[in-house]
């Protein structure tokens, strides 16, 4: 696949100056963690990538196909040990349980760094993406977003007290498995729009940015009240299929 259309931002640089480098607010780290994202989309190896979808789904039929978690930690593997920019940075990427709230899970992607502070409560900072398999199926799209039966989904989970209590932001990523990225964002935004109407997570007036990330049209941005305050959700629809 051609991907000369995914447009990566130049990479930002941490100053040397640790007192300095404390300053940065969220939005420097933000950057760079979507440069790093984008940076892997554009240049991993896709046929890679897409022989161990093709492995985890050829499974004996009765073992669960755990696609997912494959795409996962690719990414952290690419990120890591393939680039490793990341490793330069200082920058970790990690999976941990998400217990403190007393609702039992794991971060997908979790980015941090020693000198990421978050200046409201002077604690290390923390940026987590939640990830999802997707295609024009509506019980994907369900997934993503919200599903009542199920009182959960992905995008809930900021919401519910599962995710960034303390952070005013998180991240999406949709593992596009089929489908064009177009038809599937417009049905993510179209349920966005239908959920959490006389709730917590509501959207705001207006509260979608179609192309967010320096115009790429698999980005958005969704902005939410969450306990009356403004949370932003950074949405990235990558095509792995």
């Amino acid at each position: 696949m051609d991907r000369d259309y995914i447009i990566v931002p130049e990479q930002k640089q941490i100053p040397r100056n640790q007192s300095f480098t404390k300053k940065l607010d969220d939005n420097f780290w933000i950057e760079l963690v979507h440069y790093h994202l984008l940076n892997f989309y554009k240049n991993y190896p896709k046929e890679e990538l897409r022989s161990k979808i093709e492995a985890e789904n050829n499974k004996p039929k009765g073992k669960k196909k755990e696609i997912e978690d494959v795409i996962k930690s690719y990414i952290v593997h690419w990120l890591e040990n393939i680039d490793k920019k990341i490793n330069y940075q200082g920058i970790i990427l990690n999976q941990e349980p998400k217990s403190k709230y007393n609702n039992k899970g794991f971060y997908d992607l979790k980015f941090q760094h020693s000198y990421w502070i978050n200046h409201v409560t002077d604690k290390l900072n923390y940026y987590v993406l939640e990830c999802k398999n997707l295609s024009t199926r509506q019980n994907l799209i369900n997934e993503y977003v919200y599903v009542d039966a199920k009182d959960d989904g992905g995008i809930y989970r900021y919401f519910n007290g599962k995710y960034a209590q303390e952070q005013s932001f998180g991240g999406m990523i949709g593992f596009i498995l089929r489908g064009e990225v177009k038809a599937i964002k417009q049905k993510i935004i179209e349920k966005l729009q239908n959920s959490f109407k006389d709730q917590n997570g509501r959207l705001i007036s207006n509260g979608i940015i179609d192309n967010s990330l320096y115009d790429n049209d698999f980005t958005f941005q969704s902005s939410h009240l969450r306990n009356e305050q403004l949370f932003n959700i950074y949405h990235l629809l990558l095509n792995v299929s």
